[in-house]
């Protein structure tokens, strides 16, 4: 019988390589339903362990922030404009701090199974989009508790097609932030270090707390809405309450911080990727 021969040739360093990545896919799934699974085993509450993380913090923010020290939220009901921030960032930081450490913590198998190691950090990403559902599905509940119960008016719709526009930018960030950190921690191990840093300045230059439509500040406004997640947080704020559709434009500044990112990501990965089995 004739054998196999498979030949692994250099290749552009800027490609995503995705039928690769979908002849492996099979990896992925069997990495996210690991992790997932063993996150959740042997836990009392289960999945509703993704919620509670957001309903506290959305309601530390409501009675500190808003009764406390008045942080004005329009005409969105305070619970909803705290939580619909929290899931956002949730989404983000969780997955860049979960997949950023993904490589070291495979390298048992990254040592003897060649497979695409893109699908590492990808496949964590994928365990944290599950709790980004959960926790769409418990937002969509709380906001549908406003609108029949106490006559908010709560545009279900609206939010959920600021969604499916947000959700592409979001990914794409996310994703391009997560594989450019995954790869650096391999090479450089203090980068474990300079990520809880780089998560907390993240945070205060996100609008979880506040909002970019409305400052005395255009240069500080400015730079605050270069960062993508201000987008994603906007045009799904901006909808909860909303009659129409308000649809937010992205600015040309993040659309390019955005392309630039992740090219950034992929290049940086793929050139450092074939020595990860060396060095890891």
């Amino acid at each position: 019988m004739e054998e196999k021969k498979i030949i692994i040739r250099p290749q552009n360093a800027f490609r995503f390589r995705t039928a690769e990545l979908l002849e492996y896919r099979e990896m992925i799934y069997f990495f996210a339903w690991r992790d997932t699974k063993i996150r959740y085993r042997h836990v009392l509450l289960g999945i509703i362990w993704a919620i509670v993380q957001p309903l506290f913090m959305a309601l530390v923010f409501t009675g500190i922030l808003h009764t406390g020290l008045k942080v004005p939220t329009g005409d969105t009901p305070v619970f909803l404009y705290f939580l619909s921030g929290i899931i956002v960032w949730n989404f983000f930081s969780q997955s860049v701090i979960f997949s950023s450490t993904s490589m070291l913590a495979n390298a048992h198998i990254i040592r003897k199974v060649y497979f695409p190691r893109l699908a590492v950090p990808l496949a964590a990403i994928f365990t944290k989009l599950i709790d980004f559902v959960i926790d769409l599905i418990f937002f969509t509940v709380v906001a549908l508790v406003y609108k029949f119960i106490f006559n908010h008016n709560i545009n279900i719709s609206g939010v959920w097609l600021a969604l499916l526009l947000a959700f592409p930018v979001l990914a794409i960030f996310t994703t391009s932030v997560s594989i450019f950190l995954s790869g650096l921690n391999v090479r450089f191990r203090d980068v474990r270090n300079f990520i809880p840093y780089f998560i907390q300045i993240m945070f205060f230059l996100t609008p979880v707390i506040y909002t970019t439509r409305a400052g005395n500040y255009p240069l500080l406004k400015t730079i605050l809405e270069l960062n993508p997640l201000n987008f994603c947080i906007e045009i799904f704020r901006s909808n909860i309450t909303a009659e129409t559709f308000q649809l937010i434009t992205i600015p040309w500044a993040t659309v390019v911080l955005l392309i630039f990112s992740y090219l950034a990501a992929i290049y940086t990965f793929r050139k450092m990727e074939d020595n990860f089995a060396d060095m890891i």
